[in-house]
């Protein structure tokens, strides 16, 4: 149950982690773009789309990618509580008690 989350949220760490380098890559390409003159700005505008282009769908195959594993992740949690509800019942009191021990100090 905790692996399940732990793994959603390293990937949507990893997803945040990329869309901030792909903001950081756009507001370069913004500011040579911005330095360099006319001619050749066209030029670099198009490599700038170009390569937003590659790495936004980079970041949407990543995004499908984590939410498959998360499905994945869900059926399986879904599928052990039905075979074993006493035990997913036991993990859920165990982890609260966890929670209200932690809370208490």
């Amino acid at each position: 149950m905790a692996n399940a989350s732990t793994a959603e949220s390293a990937g949507t760490d990893d997803l945040i982690k990329q869309i901030n380098e792909i903001r950081a890559d756009i507001a370069k390409l913004n500011k040579v773009i911005g330095n360099l003159g006319e001619s050749s700005a066209a030029d670099l505008k198009g490599q700038a789309k170009e390569r937003m282009n590659r790495l936004t769908e980079a970041t949407e195959e990543e995004l499908r990618a984590l939410r498959e594993r998360a499905d994945v992740a869900g059926r399986k949690l879904t599928e052990s509580v039905r075979e074993q509800p006493f035990a997913a019942v036991g993990i859920a009191a165990g982890v609260g008690f966890l929670i209200a021990l932690l809370m208490r100090k």
